[in-house]
């Protein structure tokens, strides 16, 4: 099988010729016969069949596949090349969750895709359904400035203000600080973080108690990185000292209680 070179990176190697390599445009978006694409599937072997056929064996003798349970995933790859608009091109893992319609197989189908090479995995990741969950009703021009924020915090930057991708933790963390106080500043007309003043920010810091800390390394990472992109004007965290981290002062404990255990 002839190596995969970087200028098919989109596509499968060995397959197709040279005018298959891209994807055209489609003119109308029409959804696919169903019982056309089970009856493809039935009848035809395709290059994806081919191409994945060591993996699904491989796959199969670990996992202690049935006869059964490998035919099965055979299926999906053959409705999988029947749902492609292009026979080369690499599979969206959303696009394979086109096979429950199908009763195909999603999860292993996944699983051999990539491990053979050809699965761009596109599913949003637990991170991402967290943040559109609690920014989905929020002005477009924040919604917009946090998606920047976002991506900068899970891909880093190599552009100033340059930054290592964040772990998730951490990612989570600065959401969950700044939710309530962006929701607030929306609630009271604000339709863009370009609005926000710096008596804004202390202002709702100062409304946040157990969050504070949480709160400020949100806000002072959501500006620079606004500011770096030039979405912003001017950073109004710039300079702001971190908020010290919540403590629990120990209680004075009972000489008598102690005495008598």
């Amino acid at each position: 099988m002839a190596p995969w070179k970087r200028r098919d990176k989109n596509n499968l190697p060995g397959t197709g010729s040279a005018a298959d390599l891209g994807v055209q445009m489609t003119l109308f978006d029409l959804a696919p016969d169903p019982k056309v694409i089970a009856a493809r599937a039935r009848l035809e072997d395709s290059d994806l069949t081919r191409y994945c056929a060591a993996i699904v064996r491989e796959h199969a003798e670990r996992a202690g596949w049935s006869k059964r349970q490998r035919n099965d995933l055979t299926r999906s790859l053959r409705l999988l090349q029947g749902l492609r608009l292009s026979p080369t091109a690499k599979i969206r893992a959303t696009d394979v969750l086109q096979l429950r319609q199908y009763s195909g197989n999603v999860i292993s189908t996944i699983d051999v895709l990539a491990a053979a090479g050809p699965l761009i995995e596109d599913r949003p990741t637990r991170i991402e359904r967290y943040f559109a969950a609690k920014t989905s009703t929020l002005p477009p021009v924040m919604k917009d400035q946090l998606d920047m924020w976002l991506q900068v915090l899970t891909n880093g930057a190599h552009q100033a203000p340059r930054q290592i991708p964040r772990d998730p933790k951490t990612i989570r963390a600065h959401i969950m600080g700044i939710e309530p106080i962006i929701h607030a500043w929306a609630e009271a007309g604000l339709q863009s973080f370009a609005e926000v003043t710096r008596a804004d920010i202390t202002a709702a810091l100062d409304e946040t108690t157990a969050r504070r800390h949480i709160a400020g390394n949100g806000l002072k990472s959501l500006f620079r990185t606004l500011k770096g992109r030039r979405l912003i004007f001017a950073n109004p965290t710039r300079w702001m000292k971190a908020s010290p981290k919540a403590s629990t002062i120990p209680l004075a404990l009972d000489a008598a209680v102690i005495a008598r255990s």
